[in-house]
């Protein structure tokens, strides 16, 4: 039996220089700009060509009344974390689980954002959010 040590575009396999670690983030303010129930807040970009690996977030203050959200994209609205609490005690972190759809990741074919869909209104809430991915040069297309 061969070893095959090319790619077919005749690359080694060990030529991983075109692979970046990324990680966006946001602050998001409800206390400054308060959203209504239903609506789609747009917490950060992604680019053509990435692989969401995981979605973080971690609660500066909570909200002072009941309120729920999801994190997906346009496609799964909930892919990421399915009916957060954003009443959570500042200092609590959330990421992506197993239960939820992009657990193992996902592939963006064109730019998108991740986004948080509020069940009901929010006012007091401020949150830090994290998304990490890969994107190679190679993937785009």
């Amino acid at each position: 039996m061969a070893i095959v040590t090319t790619h077919t575009t005749g690359q080694p396999t060990i030529d991983q220089d075109h692979i970046r670690m990324m990680k966006v983030d946001n602050f998001i303010d409800f206390d400054t700009y308060n959203a209504d129930a239903a609506d789609v807040i747009e917490l950060v970009k992604i680019p053509a060509g990435a692989i969401v690996t995981n979605v973080k977030v971690r609660f500066v203050t909570a909200e002072d009344s009941t309120c729920t959200g999801d994190i997906g994209d346009g496609d799964d609205p909930n892919g990421y974390n399915d009916a957060i609490d954003l009443e959570s005690a500042a200092g609590t972190m959330l990421n992506t689980v197993a239960a939820d759809a992009y657990s193992v990741g996902r592939y963006y074919a064109a730019a998108d954002t991740i986004d948080l869909t509020l069940d009901d209104a929010a006012d007091t809430c401020q949150l830090y959010v994290v998304a990490e991915y890969y994107i190679t040069d190679r993937m785009a297309s």
